[in-house]
C-alpha cells in the first residue's frame, strides 16, 4: 500500500502514482505526490551537499554538479539559471541556491542532453 494515500484508489491510479504520472481521476493526489517528491529530493541534495560550505565558490559549484567544465559553469551562471554573487572577482553561490538549481527544469533538461552525448 502507498503511504499517505487513501485505500480506495483504483489499480490504474496506483500505477500512475508509482510511475509519477498525472492522474486524471485524482488530480489533488497527483499534486500532493509531486510536492512530496520535491521535498524528498530537496532533503536528498541537502544531505549530498552537506560537506560543502554554506556559500560555495565556482570550483565547488562545478564539483557539486559532477565536475562540469568551468566554461559550462559560467554559462549556467551568466544565463541566469542560478542566482549568485560576484565579490572581489570571485563567484559566490549559496548552497541553497545550488539545490534550487539542481531541482529546476533547466538542470533536468541539461542532464538529459548530457546523457544523449555520452
Amino acid at each position: 500500500m502507498l503511504e499517505g494515500y487513501p485505500g480506495h484508489l483504483s489499480s490504474e491510479c496506483r500505477t500512475c502514482i508509482i510511475k509519477n504520472q498525472y492522474c486524471n481521476s485524482h488530480p489533488t493526489i497527483d499534486k500532493s505526490f509531486q510536492e512530496l517528491m520535491t521535498v524528498k529530493n530537496q532533503e536528498y541534495y541537502e544531505r549530498l551537499f552537506e560537506p560543502y560550505p554554506d556559500v560555495v565558490t565556482l570550483d565547488e559549484f562545478r564539483a557539486m554538479l559532477g565536475g562540469i567544465n568551468e566554461k559550462t559553469a559560467r554559462k549556467i551562471l551568466h544565463g541566469k539559471h542560478i542566482k549568485y554573487f560576484f565579490i572581489r572577482n570571485t563567484y559566490r553561490i549559496p548552497k541553497v541556491w545550488v539545490i534550487e538549481y539542481v531541482l529546476s527544469d533547466h538542470y533536468a533538461q541539461y542532464r538529459q542532453e548530457l546523457k544523449a552525448q555520452v
